[in-house]
């Protein structure tokens, strides 16, 4: 799957998750560098992440041939913190939460994530517990489908 098709997927995927049962809030940032990166959004808020979509998806085709590097973080909104974000290519972050799980859609090729500690400027190793899904797997287990 290329790059811009992917992205088309996610944004479609997107769409739908803010209105998931689930979704109370989600987390979004991207590589490389973190060139442009939203942090939480409240459902309310999705009209004004829309509104910079096509910034994505020109940082998309910055690294069209690198993996798909969007993280999309499910959470409780009262229960997330986010860290400021410093990737190199072919890494993504995940906020660091409090216990329970992330979903994530990352490339096929995804490497261990780190993120940088605002305190320390020091690099913070994901908690083990979380768990990267897949593109297909994200999308089944939350029971969407992807035209």
């Amino acid at each position: 799957m290329n790059t811009t098709t992917h992205w088309h997927q996610a944004n479609k995927l997107i769409n739908q998750i803010v209105t998931h049962k689930n979704a109370d809030s989600f987390y979004i940032t991207l590589s490389p560098s973190s060139a442009f990166s939203v942090g939480t959004f409240a459902k309310d808020n999705w009209e004004y992440l829309s509104h910079y979509w096509d910034e994505f998806t020109t940082l998309a085709s910055m690294v069209e041939d690198e993996p798909l590097t969007a993280v999309l973080v499910i959470r409780q909104f009262t229960k997330m913190k986010v860290t400021d974000r410093n990737l190199p290519l072919k890494k993504v972050a995940a906020a660091m939460l409090y216990p329970t799980e992330i979903i994530a859609i990352s490339g096929k090729d995804f490497k261990e994530a780190s993120s940088i500690d605002n305190k320390t400027g020091k690099p913070i190793k994901v908690e083990p517990d979380v768990s990267y899904l897949d593109f297909t797997e994200l999308t089944r287990q939350l029971g969407i489908t992807i035209d």
